[in-house]
């Protein structure tokens, strides 16, 4: 199964990278920021093999209305970073590499997969959320 060898191949990178990853991720983030918390909460959820589930922020984030939820850019950016590093990036693999450029489009690869498994975990309807409102954030 793709989504099994993927978490497994973004663990161990995740690993692999050790205590640097949550600095790794979070350099160019403002210091006030929340993002080594948001990072190591994504880490400790990846190790337990949840490398494809990310919180989502509610926007706009000072309101009580709150109808637009969107992933956390920080573990976003932490997803992104470990299958770019990853065994599973096909950029990685020579053979996998030149091959992706002779697919069927953009829909067939593996990074496609990877989206389509970040979107697949995220989507959540909320508590009270309209079906229009559940739409826009699907």
């Amino acid at each position: 199964d793709y989504d099994k060898e993927l978490i497994n191949d973004m663990r161990d990178q995740m690993r692999e990278m050790g205590e640097n990853f949550v600095d790794t991720v979070c350099t160019k983030a403002p210091e006030d920021s929340n993002c080594r918390q948001m990072v190591a909460l994504y880490a400790d959820r990846c190790e337990m093999y949840g490398c494809l589930q990310i919180d989502n922020v509610n926007y706009p984030v000072d309101e009580e209305y709150q109808p637009l939820s969107l992933p956390n850019p920080y573990q976003l950016d932490a997803a992104f970073t470990l299958f770019k590093n990853s065994a599973s990036n096909p950029a990685k693999n020579g053979v996998k590499g030149q091959w992706m450029r002779f697919r069927n489009g953009k829909k067939h690869g593996d990074y496609h997969r990877f989206l389509i498994g970040l979107l697949a975990k995220g989507v959540t309807r909320k508590d009270g959320a309209t079906d229009l409102e559940f739409l826009v954030n699907k």
